[in-house]
């Protein structure tokens, strides 16, 4: 007598369920690439605003205005993809660490570069009390253009290491799956008794 997939699930390990043509339940299925890599988009940029207003609280600098510190991490996100689509493009997560790292140190610090001068323009636009750029010293430009860059190499090193972890991950599926064909073949040849 056929149960049914939920009376399966509610009683059969995850693994026994496969030969029953069932889904795997809905808590169990993973999530969209595009939904992991948004929520990783925004917890992390997100983090970074909630570390920045509390490094300006800290600091005494901390104002009710939250566009003072949103404004660059709204623009972080939209760098930070923009990385990401050179990543993709030029498919530097099919290659080596030692062989991407000096390629992404030299992006960063391409992005950095316009991303200072644009989030700059946008603070002193959006923010009309914001002190602009030309009023900065060279050792603030300097020091916020090196924070981009490290924001971006930073970035690119986690979504790196999610990339192999996946890439692993499905490695060892893979292998798992042969091996597990090959002793299925291996007893399929034995002599029946």
């Amino acid at each position: 007598m056929l149960r049914s997939c939920d009376q399966l699930h509610a009683r059969e390990p995850e693994d026994n369920l496969r030969g029953h043509g069932c889904p795997a339940p809905t808590l169990l299925r993973r999530a969209p690439r595009w939904v992991v890599y948004w929520s990783a988009q925004l917890s992390g940029w997100g983090a970074y605003f909630g570390l920045s207003v509390v490094a300006a609280h800290i600091d005494g600098q901390y104002t009710p205005r939250m566009w003072d510190v949103l404004l660059p991490e709204l623009f972080g996100i939209a760098v930070s993809h923009a990385l990401r689509a050179v990543i993709i493009r030029r498919r530097w997560l099919e290659q080596g660490v030692g062989h991407v790292l000096p390629r992404i140190a030299l992006a960063a610090l391409v992005l950095a570069v316009p991303a200072f001068l644009i989030e700059s323009v946008l603070v002193t636009l959006v923010l009309q009390d914001a002190s602009p750029i030309l009023d900065r010293t060279s050792l603030d430009l300097l020091g916020r253009m090196l924070n981009w860059t490290v924001l971006l190499v930073a970035w690119s090193m986690l979504y790196f290491a999610y990339g192999y972890f996946i890439r692993h991950r499905r490695e060892e599926i893979g292998n798992l799956r042969f091996e597990t064909a090959n002793r299925e073949n291996q007893l399929s040849t034995l002599p029946r008794r």
